[in-house]
């Protein structure tokens, strides 16, 4: 790896590492966004169940278990995963717009 990309790599690792760290903060100092990320999560675990299982009491059971764990146990750690992986998600999304956009752009 060359001198000049490591420091880049390095600004890019605590940007993530920071950017995993605002949602506990946020959760900790604001009691409405705690409960509001909360709630949030857990419509997103049955959801994500419900689009598994579907419409089921399993749905129902597994929701439960998963919310308990997910969301009541574990809130700070869960809220900070789910915030860093949709960022990434977002991330990838928009290089694949750029790079669609820069093989148009080359044709046209």
């Amino acid at each position: 790896m060359n001198e000049r990309g490591t420091p880049l790599f390095i600004l890019i690792i605590g940007a993530f590492f920071i950017l995993a760290l605002i949602p506990p903060v946020v959760m900790y100092l604001f009691p409405a966004g705690n409960l509001l990320m909360r709630v949030f999560l857990a419509l997103m675990v049955y959801m994500t169940v419900k689009g598994y299982l579907g419409n089921s009491p399993l749905t129902l059971i597994i929701t439960a278990a998963l919310v308990y764990l997910l969301v009541i146990k574990h809130a700070y750690l869960t809220s900070s995963l789910f915030v860093f992986f949709y960022v990434l998600l977002a991330f990838q999304f928009l290089s694949v717009v750029i790079w669609g956009l820069s093989v148009t752009m080359r044709r046209g």
